[in-house]
């Protein structure tokens, strides 16, 4: 989740700067190829696998496969991050 609330802030970041997130279709390749990323890499999870982006118009959702690398596995939620302290 940490690395997750990293990108949202870069995401946050670029709302700011052009009043939208990116789209699902434009996803994080946008944020680096714009570098709003630290070091100008795409970001990956705990298992060097991209993170997936989704945008809904109004707010926006990431998810890592997990360890399985399967959708429906051990996912992990950008927007399940939020809930814990």
């Amino acid at each position: 989740c940490i690395q997750m609330k990293s990108i949202a802030q870069s995401l946050k970041m670029y709302k700011i700067d052009k009043s939208v997130y990116p789209t699902t279709e434009e996803g994080l390749k946008l944020l680096k190829d714009k570098k709003y990323f630290e070091d100008d890499k795409m970001p990956k999870d705990s298992w060097k696998n991209e993170f997936i982006y989704t945008n809904t118009d109004e707010k926006f959702d990431m998810i890592s496969f997990g360890a399985d690398q399967k959708e429906g596995g051990d996912d992990i939620y950008y927007s399940k991050c939020l809930d814990e302290k």
